[in-house]
């Protein structure tokens, strides 16, 4: 559906790449795909194009009834995603950063936020920024390599948060998550503001992001966003946040 006037945006979704999804633009902000929002559909390596619509609507992220697939690992997509109407890149990040400036956060102090709470590179662009553009290319630099394991580290402890929030990981209730979202841009940015850092895997920030979800759920994010920061550095190009899915929809422990 996109017969609005307006610029025809283009652009990726990434968790992992994530194909048949559909990404439209959230007229109403309830983060729920309505019959007539405009909307584009994602490919096998998350690209979408045409979607049209002002910049003023923020760009959501629909599972497609199930469609929507990561392209690395296979598992569906279980967290919607979200972004700020001019990014081209929606990611678990993007989220926060949309829910900080729905907070009256401006779209730059809430990037800076993200920069300084989890300690990013201050070149990243949010907007734009593909890890798995430098991650999936043998010749770049180690430094890029370096900031884009950096954020993926990050992106992958929020989606784990996400996936997370309706304490069941094989489902996605969108109340729970918009509420998890905004929790985590409400601490990200009051960490910001007294200058302090954020550990994804401390069991106390988790119990106050998702203050009702069981103790098992916080027990298996505590080990999954400590896991992906040594997985992740060994093993750039695998997508680690997958791990908690699987260990969970499976029944292990």
């Amino acid at each position: 559906n996109n017969t609005d006037s307006g610029n025809l945006a283009s652009g990726r979704v990434i968790d992992g790449y994530i194909a048949d999804a559909i990404v439209f633009r959230d007229a109403n902000g309830n983060n729920r795909y309505d019959i007539g929002e405009l909307s584009a559909l994602t490919d096998s390596q998350g690209f979408f194009e045409n979607l049209a619509g002002p910049e003023n609507h923020q760009i959501v992220v629909d599972s497609n009834s199930g469609q929507a697939t990561d392209t690395l690992t296979g598992f569906p997509l279980l967290t919607t995603l979200a972004a700020p109407g001019n990014y081209s890149v929606i990611s678990p990040i993007s989220s926060i950063i949309l829910g900080m400036q729905q907070n009256g956060v401006t779209q730059s102090n809430a990037e800076n936020a993200i920069k300084s709470v989890f300690g990013l590179n201050s070149s990243i662009q949010f907007a734009t920024y593909d890890p798995f553009s430098v991650l999936n290319d043998q010749s770049a630099a180690e430094s890029k390599v370096a900031v884009a394991e950096s954020y993926q580290v990050i992106s992958m402890g929020i989606a784990n948060i996400l996936m997370a929030s309706d304490d069941d990981f094989s489902s996605n209730a969108i109340n729970k998550y918009t509420q998890a979202a905004k929790n985590i841009a409400d601490l990200v940015y009051s960490k910001h503001q007294s200058g302090e850092q954020l550990d994804l895997s401390d069991v106390n920030i988790l119990v106050q992001i998702l203050p009702d979800v069981s103790s098992e759920v916080i027990s298996d994010l505590v080990e999954a966003n400590t896991a992906d920061n040594y997985l992740l550095m060994n093993l750039p190009s695998r997508d680690f946040g997958s791990e908690l899915f699987s260990r969970n929809i499976n029944g292990c422990s």
